[in-house]
């Protein structure tokens, strides 16, 4: 297995669901480290006049289970918010993927 290029597309999959190519205010980034070999992943809020309620889709793998759960956060304008991280150290291993599926302005 070519793990360069597994690794260049993870890193642009990342690029593309932490950018705002899908027009979303509000956009995931990861950044550092957390355990091993786990990433940050932060939920940064662009607009710097509007406070968001923004939904992320959370899909997670744990050995052979794997499954999905929507997860709503509050964010202030211009604001960051810690999501949580890539994956785990649990036995098995537990990796989340996340982005943002819904925005929408807090009055």
């Amino acid at each position: 297995m070519n793990y360069s290029l597994v690794a260049t597309l993870s890193a642009s999959l990342l690029w593309l669901q932490s950018s705002s190519a899908f027009g979303f205010n509000n956009n995931l980034v990861t950044e550092g480290q957390c355990g091993s070999l786990g990433k940050n992943q932060i939920l940064v809020n662009s607009d710097a006049n509007r406070k968001y309620s923004v939904t992320v889709r959370e899909n997670w793998r744990s050995g052979v289970l794997e499954g999905f759960s929507d997860r709503k956060y509050e964010i202030q304008p211009g604001g960051k918010q810690t999501i949580g991280c890539t994956e785990n150290e649990g036995k098995p291993i537990t990796y989340y993927e996340r982005y943002v599926v819904e925005e929408a302005p807090v009055s």
